[in-house]
């Protein structure tokens, strides 16, 4: 290898290593301490009238976030409606993008709505009344259970749409937060600062109180129909456990939800054996073998045409080769705990204990989902300690 080649490569990773670290300059990283920890007390609220003529008030989860509209309702094809937000200061996204399909004046249905205070709920009203159609002829889809996606729930089924489409979550126990802190070997370390974090990204079951008679559990091969659209259920495991798509087979037509980011690799898994990151990255593989042409997807603009679609999504795939194999080598022939192996792999912050516990959060759920790959494919060897601690070596 000549020098120059050298250098080249080493400048390659060093830019590829920026991709894992966290950029403190970053919209929101200084509200990341706080971050969805609304003081009920002295909340701010949303508040709005449902169809009964009740008034509602919800809390203002993100108060240090800002949006201004991209645009409203384009019309990207035939009924189906595209709006596009600008977010600052929240630190996970900096764009959110909904979708509504709709037969004027029968019926629409809302794939993921977004949150009032991510981006308001203007376009969920607008939609209807642009289109002559009410409320009660409105359903909602959920790809997932993220703040982002189905905080305006609560708005839709109140202000009178009929039904929520969406896959049964896991139903956590009430030791969830502990049993995770326990495999992942946070309580041995003493840490205890986590708990919230883990809370809100696990109990999702939480949020649909209430409104469980207006639920439908779909999975694999349900369909809904909205005009000339028939939108087919596919189950697409990976940003969540529960994350799901909609396909238009015959128009080439996906909405992708969170399954397909343009974003640095990084699936949050809690719970072991359930393969979540092998079947993200077969369900991606899957979709370059339906030629579709075009993808809707809530943070970043439509993917248009089959070439430009499946470069994409192998993008996508190929990042996560990097990262899988850096795990790989972390592993020893001394067995670790899913908190020192994380601790290895992300070596090259600052200082683990001085990141927010968000952000360790989400580095040690990553972690897993590395671990739990590298054990589900034979690469590594999963024991459990006495105390409940999962511990991964080498194979």
């Amino acid at each position: 290898m000549t020098n120059e080649e050298n250098t080249t490569n080493t400048g390659v990773r060093k830019a590829q290593e920026r991709l894992h670290i966290d950029n403190t300059t970053k919209s929101g990283f200084n509200a990341l301490d706080s971050i969805g920890k609304s003081d009920s007390s002295n909340a701010r609220c949303f508040t709005y009238v449902a169809s009964d003529g009740s008034q509602k008030k919800l809390p203002i989860v993100y108060p240090e976030v800002s949006y201004v509209t991209n645009f409203l309702l384009n019309e990207d094809l035939p009924g189906i409606y595209h709006s596009s937000f600008a977010i600052d200061n929240f630190y996970f996204a900096d764009r959110i993008d909904e979708f509504a399909v709709v037969d004027p004046g029968a019926n629409a249905l809302f794939i993921d709505v977004g949150a009032y205070d991510l981006c308001g709920v203007e376009f969920l009203d607008e939609a209807l009344v642009r289109t002559g159609t009410a409320w009660e002829d409105a359903n909602v889809f959920l790809t997932h259970s993220h703040d982002d996606h189905d905080g305006n729930l609560a708005y839709c089924l109140d202000r009178g749409a009929k039904r929520v489409f969406m896959k049964e979550l896991h139903q956590f126990g009430p030791n969830a937060v502990q049993d995770i802190l326990t495999q992942w070997g946070v309580v041995r370390a003493g840490e205890s600062e986590l708990s919230f974090y883990i809370e809100r990204l696990v109990n999702r079951c939480e949020r649909f109180k209430g409104y469980e008679d207006r639920i439908t559990f779909v999975g694999d091969g349900d369909a809904i129909d909205v005009g000339d659209y028939h939108l087919e259920v596919i189950e697409t495991p990976g940003h969540t456990a529960s994350h799901l798509c909609l396909i238009e087979r015959e128009k080439g037509i996906l909405f992708a939800g969170d399954h397909v980011l343009d974003t640095a690799p990084g699936i949050m898994s809690f719970t072991a054996d359930v393969r979540q990151l092998q079947r993200f990255l077969a369900n991606l593989a899957y979709l370059k073998s339906l030629d579709l042409e075009r993808v809707f997807m809530c943070h970043h603009e439509p993917l248009i045409g089959a070439p430009t679609i499946n470069a994409f999504i192998e993008k996508i795939i190929a990042s996560y080769e990097r990262p899988i194999n850096k795990m790989f080598t972390m592993l020893e022939d001394t067995p670790l705990a899913v908190n020192e192996l994380a601790q290895k792999y992300y070596f090259y912050l600052p200082s683990w204990d001085d990141q927010p516990p968000i952000l360790q959060v989400r580095r040690l759920a990553i972690a897993f989902s590395y671990l739990e790959y590298l054990y589900d494919m034979g690469k590594a060897e999963r024991q459990v300690a006495e105390d409940g601690v999962l511990l991964y070596a080498l194979k």
